[in-house]
C-alpha cells in the first residue's frame, strides 16, 4: 500500500472516531475521552509521522485530528486548536513526528537500535560532509 492509499485510510478512520467522540463525549469524563483517544488514533499517527509525506497530502489529517480534539474538549468548531492541545496535554501531528525522531536518535545514541542503524546514519553522514 502507497502512503497516499495508507492516508486516505487514515483519514476515513479519523472520521469514525469523530464520530464516536461525538457520540460518547457526554458520557465519558475527560481522562476516559483521552484513553480513547490513544487507543483509536494515536498510534496510528505515531505510524504516519515515519512516512515521507507532502503537507498538503496530511492537511485533510491535520483538520480532522484538530475536530478530534476540538470535540474531546466540547469546543467550538471556530475555536483555536493550539490552547485545546495545551489544556488536553496532546501533540499536534507535526510534534508528534518530531517526537518520533528524538526518540530514535535517543535509542541511536544509546546503542539501542540495530546495527543497521549505525551503518546508515554513519554513511549518510560520510555522503553530507563530503
Amino acid at each position: 500500500m502507497s502512503w497516499y492509499q495508507h492516508i486516505t485510510n487514515l483519514e476515513d478512520e479519523l472520521a469514525q472516531s469523530l464520530g464516536i467522540f461525538y457520540m460518547t463525549r457526554h458520557y465519558l469524563t475527560s481522562s476516559a475521552l483521552k484513553s480513547v483517544y490513544f487507543c483509536l488514533v494515536y498510534g496510528h499517527l505515531q505510524y504516519v509521522a515515519w512516512g515521507a509525506v507532502p503537507k498538503t497530502t496530511l492537511n485533510h489529517l491535520n483538520v480532522l485530528h484538530n475536530k478530534l480534539v476540538q470535540a474531546m474538549n466540547f469546543a467550538s468548531c471556530r475555536s483555536h486548536v493550539t490552547p485545546l492541545y495545551h489544556q488536553s496535554n496532546l501533540l499536534k501531528i507535526n510534534d508528534i513526528h518530531h517526537l518520533e525522531i528524538a526518540k530514535m536518535m535517543h535509542c541511536l545514541h544509546n546503542g539501542k537500535l540495530p546495527q543497521t542503524f549505525d551503518d546508515y546514519f554513519a554513511q549518510l553522514l560520510q555522503f553530507t560532509l563530503t
